[in-house]
């Protein structure tokens, strides 16, 4: 079985949350996060991109990252990016040994992060199913990912 290590003393994952405009369902995606089974302090990097918001959205990231300062890294960008743009700038914060990239209102459920740990561990035999529910209807819609190759380089939500 694969021992994961901290890296830099740090943290497993590395979670980046690109947020426009994200104001209504912003503090449900990060509480998401932050009550995951797998420890959030001992294991989890976030990093929050906001992308040029006009709204909430920047109240809320200072919020977060002044109340997990070991955790959370908040980046404002001056003026809108593309997403590939975005995903780059975020990477540069990345610590983790892998790293997760979400796009869209989101909400982890709670075991996701436990059930990849099981996964990585298993030197991922199997496919992997994680199911994230989409924020605009959260009692009914949910998403099941295929996540086939996983690596270091990144896993895209």
């Amino acid at each position: 079985m694969k021992s994961l290590k901290k890296i830099d003393q740090f943290k497993i994952f590395s979670i980046v949350v690109v947020c426009s405009n994200a104001e209504y369902y912003l503090d449900m995606g990060i509480n998401s996060i932050l009550n995951q089974y797998f420890s959030f302090e001992s294991n989890i990097q976030l990093i929050l991109i906001n992308n040029n918001s006009n709204d909430g959205t920047d109240s809320i990231c200072t919020k977060y990252s002044m109340l997990y300062p070991e955790n959370i890294i908040y980046v404002k960008m001056d003026e809108k990016m593309d997403l590939e743009s975005l995903q780059e700038e975020a990477l540069k914060y990345a610590k983790g040994e892998y790293n997760i990239v979400l796009y869209e209102p989101y909400k982890l459920n709670r075991d996701v992060l436990s059930a990849l740990v099981l996964k990585i561990n298993d030197d991922m035999d199997d496919d992997l199913f994680i199911t994230i529910q989409k924020f605009e209807d959260i009692e009914t819609n949910r998403f099941t990912y295929n996540f086939r190759d996983l690596d270091s380089s990144g896993l895209s939500i």
